[in-house]
């Protein structure tokens, strides 16, 4: 009897051995990888891999290369003279003639930094703007018939105060770009194909 139970427990303890064992060989796991006497530092556990980055627009990527785009080799520097070395038998202009001179300078300025981040534009975007600006207003127009309707039977609280605000926030916002839009189709400072040139 004892010699059946002690064969027993032989046969479990192997057996539980055994399945440790193949576990660990199947996972590769070794719980002692560096030699005693090893001067080499312990192993580090594995770093989880970064999360992959959620894609990026072509327009963005545009805009983004634009940014970091260093000044280009062939652009002249433009060096300052202190004002004790202009030439005094130059011609001084008047703050007229200046100031007509930067409002040309800001808009070639202005265009050429517009090309470079937004490039072609579609018809079809702009008209999505105006849409989404159209959507917008319909949309906090309602919403304040609607508040001036549910006043009737209950107190108009901050809640519904914070949320009109916002959308008229979010309108006029919209309409504020769409404006912005216009102006730089008729200024020439976006290119929408199909446009004659002034």
């Amino acid at each position: 009897m004892a010699a059946s139970l002690a064969g027993l427990v032989r046969r479990a303890t192997s057996s539980i051995g055994n399945r440790a064992k193949e576990a660990k060989e199947a996972l590769g796991w070794e719980p002692y990888p560096e030699p005693a006497n090893s001067s080499h530092p312990p192993r580090q556990p594995a770093q989880p891999a970064p999360a992959a980055a959620p894609p990026i627009s072509p327009r963005a990527q545009a805009t983004l290369k634009a940014a970091a785009r260093p000044v280009a080799v062939g652009t002249p520097k433009v060096e300052l003279k202190p004002a004790a070395a202009v030439d005094p038998s130059r011609q001084a202009v008047n703050p007229v003639q200046y100031l007509r001179e930067l409002d040309g300078f800001a808009r070639s300025q202005a265009k050429a930094e517009i090309a470079k981040a937004v490039m072609t534009v579609a018809a079809t975007e702009v008209e999505a703007a105006i849409n989404l600006s159209a959507r917008l207003r319909g949309r906090y127009l309602a919403r304040v018939l609607d508040a001036s309707q549910a006043a009737t039977k209950r107190p108009f609280g901050e809640t519904e105060a914070k949320e009109l605000a916002k959308m008229r926030e979010m309108s006029e916002e919209m309409a504020r770009g769409v404006d912005a839009l216009k102006r730089a189709v008729e200024s020439g400072e976006l290119n929408v194909p199909g446009l004659r040139q002034q």
